[in-house]
């Protein structure tokens, strides 16, 4: 849930670190006129029990991890209201 981008997340950038893998997805909103796709981004974690890295890069510039997250959830992840540097934007 965005704070500082937009309220709902679109075009931020979740990447998933499992092992020595990497999955990249991003928050999208539409495929077409007057359609909506869910704004849940889902990866496909196999046998695999955790995530050992969750990184959030929002349209904002603001950057969170979280780390060694169960598996078989749904996370909600809420931006920070800090960007890295005062001047950022």
């Amino acid at each position: 849930m965005g704070k500082v981008s937009n309220r709902w997340g679109i075009g931020a950038k979740v990447k998933v670190f499992i092992d020595q893998s990497l999955q990249i997805a991003e928050v999208g909103s539409g495929s077409g006129f007057g359609a909506q796709n869910s704004l849940i981004v889902h990866f496909g974690l196999g046998s695999f029990k955790k995530v050992d890295r969750l990184e959030v890069n929002w349209t904002s510039g603001i950057q969170q991890t979280l780390e060694n997250v169960p598996a078989n959830q749904i996370v909600v992840v809420q931006e920070s209201h800090r960007r890295k540097y005062p001047w950022d934007f």
